[in-house]
């Protein structure tokens, strides 16, 4: 049989073109023709049922055509010496997207958006004693980065969220400077519940 391993290895080393992967296929099969064909047992059944010369010939060819069949073709030894090289070629372009998707994440990560590391909120609208009911209580929200220095975020980052016997209404305000106001107003008398946070980071 044609050694197709050796032979596509030998086509990497040499970078073969499919022309010459089908000529050295070809010269390989002839010389395993050549040496599969066993003479002297074709002569020895010539002689025992007396054929004829033209017998003879036709029955060493037939026997070396039906080895030549049970070969690798050489169109399939060149189809997978392709294979192999686009199999290691798709394997580097994989690798590259994952260094570069591995790169741009880190890139992100150093550029991503400061996060808050602590909310304070204080004021006269979070006393008790002050607060009071259908008119408008104020306090403040200030934003702290993780070294305690101001944090600028924006307004959709901050939720206010107000529990209590009846509906509270309130309103926030930017003030540009890492602080927001809140003012806001129960409806009824009771123990109401205001919970702060900035990125679903309480205060």
């Amino acid at each position: 049989m044609v050694d197709v391993n050796a032979v596509q290895a030998e086509a990497r080393g040499k970078k073969l073109t499919p022309e010459e992967y089908e000529r050295k296929i070809k010269e390989e099969s002839e010389a395993k023709v050549k040496r599969m064909v066993d003479v002297d047992n074709v002569q020895a059944e010539a002689r025992g049922k007396k054929l004829t010369a033209e017998e003879f010939e036709r029955k060493a060819k037939e026997e070396a055509e039906a080895k030549v069949k049970r070969m690798v073709s050489p169109s399939t030894v060149v189809a997978e010496a392709r294979g192999t090289k686009e199999d290691e070629e798709d394997k580097e372009r994989i690798a590259r997207l994952e260094r570069r998707k591995k790169e741009r994440d880190q890139q992100q990560q150093s550029t991503s958006t400061p996060q808050p590391t602590g909310t304070f909120a204080s004021g006269a609208g979070l006393r008790g004693s002050e607060v009071k009911v259908n008119d408008l209580n104020l306090f403040t929200i200030n934003v702290r980065d993780g070294s305690d220095q101001k944090l600028t975020v924006s307004k959709d980052r901050v939720k206010v969220d107000i529990k209590g016997p009846a509906e509270a209404i309130y309103d926030v305000f930017d003030n540009n400077d890492s602080s927001f106001d809140v003012e806001w107003g129960p409806t009824n008398a009771g123990d109401y519940f205001v919970n702060v946070s900035v990125d679903g980071i309480p205060g």
